[in-house]
């Protein structure tokens, strides 16, 4: 059997509630909101992945989390990406040291299994609009807004999608 699995690690309770009053003050009718309780930092998105690899995926993830120690994050900007017609609307992280010495790592133990990825919070999904007038009004709201944590030990996460939006359990 075959999983949709990710790589993440979820957000403290004080900023997630902080990143969802903000993303209710940028309020647009032609963004679907993430729900507070799915606000994650995708470090790796592994897609269908075999139910046999889990073990060695587990086995990368504590690895990597030896790699994540200590480490703060801060906010750096508000992005967007293509995914299947609609464009997410995501936070992209500064981080107190690179953090992509720590993500390569895990690609190069993995094997290539890993694919490269920009480690970010999705917060929203734009749908039948022109994304970039979406962003300018998110990137004010959340502009100077001080979101600041230290990371949780990441995650192997499955995703599963239905018509009410995705649902995420952890391995």
């Amino acid at each position: 059997m075959k999983y949709r699995l990710f790589i993440a690690s979820f957000l403290p309770e004080e900023t997630a509630c902080k990143i969802r009053d903000l993303q209710l003050k940028a309020l647009n009718s032609c963004v679907n909101l993430i729900s507070i309780e799915n606000f994650h930092i995708t470090y790796s998105f592994l897609g269908d992945t075999d139910e046999n690899e889990i073990p060695k995926l587990k086995g990368l993830v504590s690895y990597f989390n030896r790699e994540l120690a200590g480490i703060q994050c801060h906010y750096e900007d508000i992005i967007a990406f293509e995914q299947h017609g609609k464009s997410p609307i995501a936070i992209r992280l500064r981080f107190s040291k690179s953090i992509s010495v720590a993500v390569k790592a895990l690609q190069q133990k993995s094997s290539g299994d890993v694919k490269k990825f920009i480690p970010h919070i999705t917060i929203g999904k734009a749908r039948n609009v022109f994304v970039s007038d979406v962003l300018e009004s998110y990137r004010e709201t959340f502009r100077d807004n001080g979101i600041s944590f230290q990371l949780a030990p990441a995650l192997l996460a499955k995703s599963e999608i239905s018509q009410h939006g995705s649902r995420y359990f952890i391995l």
